[in-house]
């Protein structure tokens, strides 16, 4: 929502960004090789978005990136961005 902007503390991105890494790591263990995870948020911050499939990356080297894309802000709505993985091994 628009005026979380103004409630959004550093304590509450670094705790959401935390419960984000939780549940991508729960999320791959259900993932079959050959299998595709998507991750997706209504967020333009690069903690939430590029940081956080980095470091997913970094912690599941069984994953590859496919392919990102990023939404803007828009006078309709919020931003968005999704990263696609591919479980290879």
């Amino acid at each position: 929502t628009p005026e979380m902007k103004w409630r959004f503390s550093e304590a509450d991105l670094v705790a959401l960004v935390q419960t984000q890494a939780e549940i991508l790591d729960e999320a791959a263990a259900h993932v079959a090789p050959g299998g595709y995870l998507a991750y997706m948020t209504c967020s333009i911050l690069a903690e939430e978005n590029e940081a956080q499939t980095e470091g997913f990356g970094a912690r599941h080297p069984g994953f590859a990136l496919r392919g990102t894309r990023r939404w803007p802000v828009s006078a309709s709505g919020d931003g968005f961005f999704l990263a696609q993985f591919e479980r290879v091994s």
